[in-house]
This record gives C-alpha cells, sequence and structure tokens, in this order.
C-alpha cells in the first residue's frame, strides 16, 4: 500500500498596510500613414505614398503638372503680345500705303505738268521784255484756271490769267512785268526764276507748281498787287505748242 505524502503549506506573505495594484506604463502610440504599394500584377487601386515633403505623389504630380500650365500661358502670353505688336506695325504700314497709294491717285494728273523758263532774248513793241515760260501738260486732262504768278522787285506778288492748256501739249509764253515794276532778281542780278510758279486745276483740283515741288493749293486773289503780261509764242515756229511723247497718268 502506498502511503500519502503530507501536504506542506506555503508560507503566506505578510501585508503591511495596503499596497497598490501595480499598475504598467503607458507605451506612447505612434501613428503613420500606411505604406501600400501596388501589387506586383498591377490590379487594384494605388495607394497614394507619402513622400518626405509631406506631398503625396500623385499631389506633386499635380502640382507639377500646374507649373507646367502656368509656364505654357505665360508662354502663350507673349507670343500673342508679339503677334498683337507685329499686327500693330502691319496696320500702320498698310495705313501708309493706303495713304500713298491716295496721294499717287490725288496726282496722277498734276505730277505730269512741268515749267520752265528762259530769258526772252528778242523783244519789241509788240512783244515785251521779260522771260519765255514753257509749260508742258504730258496728262490725258486739260489744265484750267491756268495762272503764271510771280515775284516783283517790290516784293508784292503778281499774276497772269492763261487760257485753258489741252492734255499731251506744250505752250510757251511770254511774261513780262507790269509797266510800272520789274522782276525780282537774285545775286547774280538775273531773273529770281524760283520766284516764279503755276497755279491749276486738274480733275477737280488745285495745285500750285514751283521750281522745286508741286503742293495742293487754294487760290487767294487778295494776296495779288498787280498784273503781268502775257503775249503767247504761238507764231514762233521754234516755240510754237505741239505734242509731246509719253502722255499718259503719272503718279
Amino acid at each position: 500500500m502506498s502511503r500519502r505524502r503530507p501536504s506542506i503549506p506555503k508560507p503566506r506573505k505578510r501585508v503591511t498596510g495596503k499596497q497598490a495594484p501595480a499598475q504598467s506604463t503607458p507605451v506612447p502610440t505612434v501613428i503613420s500613414a500606411p505604406v501600400v504599394l501596388p501589387t506586383a500584377d498591377g490590379a487594384g487601386p494605388a495607394t497614394p505614398v507619402q513622400t518626405s515633403s509631406g506631398l503625396t505623389v500623385a499631389e506633386r504630380r499635380n502640382l507639377r503638372a500646374s507649373y507646367l500650365q502656368g509656364i505654357t500661358a505665360v508662354i502663350a502670353l507673349l507670343i500673342s503680345t508679339v503677334a498683337f505688336i507685329q499686327q500693330l506695325d502691319l496696320n500702320e504700314d498698310q495705313q501708309i500705303l493706303n495713304e500713298y497709294a491716295q496721294r499717287r491717285d490725288e496726282r496722277k494728273y498734276s505730277s505730269r505738268v512741268a515749267i520752265w523758263a528762259v530769258t526772252g532774248r528778242k523783244y519789241s513793241s509788240v512783244l515785251p521784255a521779260g522771260f519765255d515760260m514753257f509749260i508742258q501738260n504730258r496728262s490725258p486732262a486739260p489744265l484750267r484756271d491756268v495762272h503764271v504768278l510771280a515775284t516783283l522787285s517790290s516784293g508784292q506778288n503778281a499774276e497772269v490769267a492763261l487760257t485753258d492748256i489741252p492734255p499731251c501739249t506744250i505752250e510757251t509764253h511770254r511774261i513780262a512785268a507790269p509797266h510800272s515794276d520789274a522782276f525780282a532778281k537774285n545775286d547774280r542780278r538775273v531773273i529770281d526764276y524760283s520766284r516764279i510758279w503755276l497755279e491749276f486745276t486738274v480733275d477737280t483740283r488745285s495745285w500750285r507748281l514751283t521750281s522745286e515741288r508741286l503742293t495742293e493749293a487754294r487760290r487767294t486773289s487778295s494776296e495779288l498787287a498787280g498784273k503781268l503780261r502775257n503775249v503767247p509764242m504761238d507764231n514762233d515756229p521754234q516755240k510754237n505748242g505741239g505734242e509731246v511723247e509719253d502722255c499718259g497718268e503719272g503718279g
């Protein structure tokens, strides 16, 4: 027969006062954004990956796209500005061309008129001393309201009216100063032909032609103080009127 071992009682802990139950020290919890990569086969949506800058890859891509769009908009604005400036220059050039074409059309007849004068070598009781003025009309239109004007030695201007000058012709006129006056002279003591000019009307426009330029003018008879004498030279075989070549419109 087996004998049962006697049980030995465990010693009891001595408790002095009340002892608070032991408490565990709380551990701080670190929460980080989950980093989930797409699966190997690419299936399923990719979870945003946070970078060191605090922006996700998708946000960085959107920001880069916004930068590119802004740069593209600035470049497009610069191109539009340059194109606008070039268009303004083209418009200005076109306006200049239009004005030139208009002036050329206005002068298509008057620019074909020419004058020159020489001192008359012969004079008599019927042919007064003065200068011979040649008027050449190479336009297909007649010159109307024709007047020759000159500055006198007194400083005043005088004029004489001529008949209409037909198209494509040359006329010569002996022009003499009034009896009581003489033509203004230059430093060489000869007639100052730069102070002789022609006024005429062609194609409803009035013009003033000098030895230097052709300008559009409006007649003012109040400025005149005398009347020149005129003798046509049609009876002189060397200076009679005749047809001219190269007759037509000009510019």
